[in-house]
């Protein structure tokens, strides 16, 4: 063979090797970035059915919607899509976990958030605690302010007293373990015949109240459920563990719901993990009326 020839031959062959290449990166880039859109931006709901009511003659199902780490940064068709399934799930309690605001400017949009949820539930009691991002934005006093306007409670190491369906609710709401002071205290204030349900923030500090033999749910969120996730969780933060990040656990007599939350921190993308506004039905003892 002419040697010519073979250098044409080996040009030739150099040439379809990058444009293979190229292509694959492209094929990889686009079908990576499809993804990013797709769980940055489709919300799903997650229910659990948890029976507390298994000794009891009489029982009822109360409904639980949970929204956690909103970090709202504008209101668009994903915080409008919160608001549509939260009118298809009519819940009888809607409790927000922490991190409202994606940076200090944005409480305009957790405004008209909290105003739609109140506009569809006037009645409904709406109950949250902060978390770590409340402090670190310097946000605190914005979401106090937020939560009074609309007669919702903002719960800071301190407990309400509810009845729904004729069942007696005590919701307990701890300040952030990470930049607040939870005071543990408040179990001994604890009526153990009521339907405890607790809000925190970090799902680590529901390990610490299932030490104290604590008989009932709680609600937290944080760590985004890995937020991205490619062959395993990259990146957890602290107040997460391997095994406690996301989903619902038991731990004694303690049930422990963690959302994957719906907005994102740090970096604005999710990959594999959806935003997701969680649902709980319980069952409980009623009494007869």
């Amino acid at each position: 063979m002419k040697p010519l020839l073979i250098k044409k031959l080996r040009k030739y062959v150099c040439s379809r090797r990058i444009l293979i290449a190229l292509t694959s990166i492209i094929i990889v880039l686009s079908v990576t970035i499809s993804m990013i859109y797709s769980t940055s931006n489709s919300l799903v709901v997650t229910r659990y059915s948890i029976n507390l009511g298994r000794d009891c003659l009489n029982t009822t199902t109360i409904v639980i919607a949970q929204i956690s780490d909103l970090h709202i940064r504008g209101y668009g068709e994903l915080e409008k899509s919160i608001i549509r399934k939260l009118i298809e799930i009519k819940p009888d309690l809607i409790v927000l976990t922490g991190d409202y605001l994606g940076n200090p400017e944005n409480g305009i949009h957790f405004e008209k958030f909290m105003s739609d949820i109140r506009k569809y539930f006037s009645n409904t009691p709406i109950i949250g605690v902060l978390g770590n991002g409340e402090y670190q934005l310097g946000t605190v006093d914005t979401v106090i302010k937020v939560f009074m306007k609309y007669n919702a409670m903002l719960l800071i190491n301190d407990i309400v007293k509810l009845k729904i369906k004729n069942v007696d609710i005590e919701v307990i709401g701890f300040d952030d373990v990470l930049r607040g002071y939870p005071d543990i205290r408040l179990i001994d204030r604890i009526d153990r015949k009521a339907l405890i349900i607790v809000l925190v923030h970090e799902p680590i500090y529901g390990l610490e109240l299932a030490k104290h033999n604590i008989s009932g749910i709680v609600f937290s969120g944080h760590c985004h459920g890995g937020q991205i996730k490619y062959l395993g969780v990259l990146f957890l933060p602290r107040g997460c563990r391997p095994t406690l990040y996301e989903g619902l656990h038991r731990v004694n007599n303690t049930y422990i719901v963690i959302s994957r939350g719906i907005g994102t921190s740090i970096i604005p993308i999710r990959l594999g993990v959806n935003p997701e506004l969680v649902v709980v039905e319980l069952k409980v003892c009623s009494k007869t009326t």
